[in-house]
């Protein structure tokens, strides 16, 4: 038996092995203990909206986000809804988006860089991240990608399939997330410069831009609730915060964030180009350009294993492996064993810091503790009242709960403390909730705190009345 696959291994390119090797990787980092630690806010709203009626979430009533993943994940959520089966579809597309990574980067022409980007995607922390968050943003990255490449592929193979695929990827990639869009405005910008270097045919121009018309005839059917998204907000009275459809320029900071990393996109762009002529441009520039461009990944890969900046990280993802690929490209073109090496180590123990590391959030320990030590006479009130069905998740006890509205000192705060019981006070540890201390003074001054239990980013706090 063993001599048996030896000799199969035998047979197998190089290149096979290793491309082996690393899509193993890659599933070990995505999948393995994916549901050790507690959902946090963001993937119980995931939980949560994917489980209502298909017609409210095809409608997208409040909230800012295309359909199709909420759509699959309330299919996917009739097999299973513990948290391993939530974040799975999200760990399977990081996967598959390695694969992708590596067929890209032989469609850009060198297969050494195809199996280099691939291992620095494995590694990458920022990709781990999302590949094992139940939301939208891991998969929409993988098809954004998955565009990429089928774009690539329609100006090189000149094949009625690639444009089928280019629009259906495409669709993909912004029904699962707006910032996949970002994608599809790369590919519109090097559609001359790749129509161009490929010969000027043409008949590979019109493919593309019957593709183009396939992708505006798809988007068609949820125009009308875009842009409701967009007039009426995400939620009442407040505006999409959506980058692609941001169009004035007041001065706030998700403006320029939003266009801060358009001009990324169009960076992104220019790069690309570059890469067209190689030989000349390196004549010409030097490698100054390619070095200062590592150390800027570098510098990217680093902030990818930093938890802040939620905002910022979604958005980054969905151009992160074209920028892995562009880096792929740059440290092989240096020509240095050590600059590699330097990078697959680095990604690899981020890689490992990233997997290891504690919960964003310990709802499944804050939770199983109230519902281990609530009594039937005591009350549970949640602030911000956002933070309920996090609650419900997790909650197997007697105890009654409610959340608390935002004008809690004007409906009946008198009502929050029972004498002769306890009430559990939850708190998020997000700065924005009672910043001015607000709600815990009036609790100070109407109660006796009896103690304080603190969880990743949850505070439970024990009251009596005085």
């Amino acid at each position: 038996m063993i001599a048996s696959v030896q000799a199969f291994l035998r047979r197998l390119p190089r290149e096979h092995i290793m491309l082996g090797f690393i899509l193993g990787l890659a599933a070990v980092l995505r999948l393995g203990a994916l549901g050790r630690w507690s959902l946090w806010l963001d993937e119980v709203y995931s939980w949560r909206f994917a489980g209502g009626p298909v017609s409210a979430i095809w409608q997208q009533v409040g909230e800012p986000q295309p359909p199709l993943y909420y759509l699959l994940l309330h299919y996917w959520m009739a097999l299973g809804q513990s948290e391993f089966w939530l974040r799975l579809p999200s760990a399977l597309t990081g996967c598959f988006a390695v694969l992708l990574m590596w067929k890209t980067g032989a469609a850009f022409g060198n297969r050494q860089v195809g199996l280099l980007a691939a291992a620095l995607l494995a590694l990458s922390p920022l990709h781990i991240w999302y590949s094992r968050e139940a939301r939208m943003y891991g998969p929409a990255a993988c098809w954004g990608l998955a565009s990429f490449y089928c774009h690539l592929q329609v100006f090189k193979r000149d094949k009625w399939r690639d444009v089928i695929a280019l629009a259906a990827m495409t669709l993909l990639a912004i029904y699962t997330a707006y910032s996949a869009g970002a994608v599809w405005l790369l590919e519109v910008m090097l559609s001359l410069p790749l129509w161009s270097a490929t010969g000027r045919a043409p008949r590979r121009l019109l493919r593309w831009l019957v593709a183009q018309t396939l992708i505006g005839l798809g988007f068609l059917p949820y125009w009308p609730y875009f842009q409701r998204q967009i007039r009426t907000g995400a939620y009442p009275g407040e505006q999409v915060v959506i980058w692609l459809a941001r169009l004035g320029f007041e001065a706030n900071f998700d403006n320029f964030r939003h266009w801060a990393f358009a001009f990324g996109v169009g960076m992104l762009a220019l790069l690309i180009v570059f890469l067209f002529d190689v030989p000349r441009d390196l004549k010409y520039w030097g490698t100054g350009p390619i070095v200062g461009g590592v150390f800027l990944f570098g510098l990217l890969t680093l902030a990818g294993a930093v938890s802040r900046g939620l905002a910022i990280r979604r958005q980054l993802l969905a151009l992160w492996p074209l920028g892995v690929l562009l880096a792929a490209w740059a440290i092989i073109h240096l020509r240095r064993r050590w600059a590699t090496a330097t990078f697959i180590i680095l990604s690899g123990l981020l890689a490992v810091f990233t997997v290891g590391r504690p919960a964003y959030e310990n709802w499944r320990g804050a939770v199983t503790f109230v519902s281990q030590n609530a009594q039937t006479i005591d009350s549970v009130l949640l602030y911000p009242s956002y933070l309920v069905p996090s609650f419900e998740y997790y909650y197997h006890g007697l105890a009654p709960y409610h959340g608390l509205p935002p004008d809690w000192e004007q409906s009946a705060p008198n009502a929050l403390l029972t004498p002769s019981t306890r009430t559990w006070l939850v708190l998020s540890h997000d700065e924005f909730v009672d910043p001015t201390g607000q709600l815990r003074a009036w609790f100070v001054a109407h109660g006796q705190l009896l103690a304080a239990h603190a969880f990743a980013g949850i505070e439970v706090l024990e009251y009596e009345s005085k």
